[in-house]
């Protein structure tokens, strides 16, 4: 239910069963940036970058194809991680 009002948000990672899900304000910005996943801790990162902008516009642009920023998650390694990892 409280997916079907818009009271929350679902995440589906790695294409599994598994889901995020995040309080969904009405004031809320998620819809205009990018999420980032590790994928060894878990860790779920809101992130605004110009850069990622910019590539976003390329693609339009160049490629004809829009990225959705709704539902964008890159997978990678988180920077805690990632100095575990060194």
């Amino acid at each position: 239910k409280l997916l079907e009002s818009g009271e929350i948000r679902r995440f589906e990672c790695d294409g599994s069963r598994n889901f995020v899900y995040q309080y969904a304000d009405i004031h809320d910005s998620c819809n205009a940036h990018y999420h980032l996943k590790c994928v060894k801790c878990g860790r779920f990162i809101h992130m605004e970058c110009e850069q990622l902008d910019l590539v976003r516009e390329h693609i339009k642009e160049e490629h004809g194809f829009v990225i959705g920023s709704k539902k964008a998650v890159l997978y990678g390694e988180c920077k805690d991680c990632m100095a575990v990892s060194v």
